[in-house]
């Protein structure tokens, strides 16, 4: 079982402060991991400790790296990367990034986008219009930025 704590530190003038921030300790594969939750709510981090020893059991957590500073527009270049590397025609990655998967979804840290924010983004997309065939596109463009991101070990 992890804990939520806010680690003290001494300002400019040496007095002890508290962080407004909480943070979270929890254990992974024997390893104790402290990482920011990046909220100053208690329930939010909470939540977030939650979800990351459930990551944690199943084997899933990326990296602290990628957690802490990686944006999904980070992780979306990297398939337009890999796309050029391995020669195919970027155009429709560059056209599918540019106009529905990075206005939605670009300025957040890839490790807080969630299956309910992939689900609205869904319901979004179908709101728009889009065919089930180029949501599912769409969808694996996501996938596969999320799987590079674990390749390449991005440190943001």
């Amino acid at each position: 079982m992890g804990s939520i704590y806010r680690p003290t530190y001494k300002d400019r003038q040496g007095i002890e402060r508290e962080s407004a921030i909480w943070w979270i300790q929890y254990y992974s594969h024997g390893r104790k991991i402290r990482e920011s939750a990046d909220t100053a709510d208690y329930g939010e981090a909470k939540e977030y400790l939650k979800k990351q020893e459930g990551e944690a059991v199943k084997c899933r957590r990326v990296s602290m790296s990628v957690e802490r500073k990686a944006l999904f527009s980070e992780l979306a270049q990297l398939v337009e990367d890999d796309y050029q590397l391995n020669g195919r025609s970027t155009v429709f990655i560059e056209l599918l990034n540019g106009l529905h998967v990075l206005p939605y979804f670009g300025k957040m840290k890839a490790v807080r986008i969630t299956e309910p924010d992939v689900d609205r983004y869904i319901l979004h997309r179908k709101d728009e219009g889009a065919s089930n065939a180029s949501i599912n596109r769409e969808l694996c463009a996501i996938r596969r930025a999320y799987s590079l991101g674990i390749q390449k070990r991005i440190d943001g």
